[in-house]
């Protein structure tokens, strides 16, 4: 995913990174702790970009 490493906003990297680890397996909480985000914000990731 290029957005993750080339992405020029930081708000965009993090969502891709997110969903990067989402989707090698990581759990909602564990990708909170990793990029200091509220559960809230990853699970609506998850459902934009699933």
């Amino acid at each position: 995913m290029k957005a993750y490493r080339y992405a020029e906003k930081p708000a965009l990297r993090r969502r891709a990174h997110g969903i990067l680890l989402s989707h090698k397996g990581h759990t909602i909480e564990q990708i909170c702790e990793i990029l200091s985000v509220i559960r809230n914000t990853v699970s609506a990731w998850s459902e934009v970009f699933a």
